[in-house]
């Protein structure tokens, strides 16, 4: 992503690194940095609304794992193909547009499951289904 902008895609071919290694450590990177903001913000989120409304947090572990590991599919699907679209794309604009298609997927899914089975998306129901319990006091 940039190479060809930076002229940096000629040097990095000629490495010994396979083609797939390149690719993965791009992916990786992109979704490293990505998610250790995801984890922050929503590590802050749980304690702001600990402090907002002075109440006191009790957590499902099973259903926290769930919250925290949805993001890092929805990251890794992301970051992989914005790789892809960068590698099959000569300029950014293109890709920029391809990628936004690529990222409304799981957004256009999300709400027909949504619709589908009539979830409800009050703060409550958000709130009980991801393990957060806020008592106020």
């Amino acid at each position: 992503m940039g190479e060809r902008e930076r002229n940096t895609l000629e040097s990095l071919l000629t490495t010994r690194l396979p083609g797939y290694s390149i690719i993965l450590g791009k992916i990786m990177a992109a979704f490293i940095i990505r998610y250790t903001i995801t984890l922050i913000s929503l590590v802050a989120e749980i304690l702001i609304f600990g402090i907002i409304f002075n109440s006191v947090v009790t957590i499902n572990p099973i259903i926290i794992s769930i919250f925290f590991a949805l993001p890092a599919v929805i990251i890794f699907y992301v970051c992989s193909s914005g790789s892809l679209v960068s590698i099959m794309v000569s300029d950014n604009r293109s890709a920029s547009l391809i990628l936004i298609a690529f990222t409304m997927v799981p957004i256009i899914i999300g709400k027909m499951v949504i619709r589908k089975y009539h979830i409800p998306l009050d703060m409550a129901f958000i709130l009980n289904t991801t393990g957060i319990i806020i008592i106020i006091r």
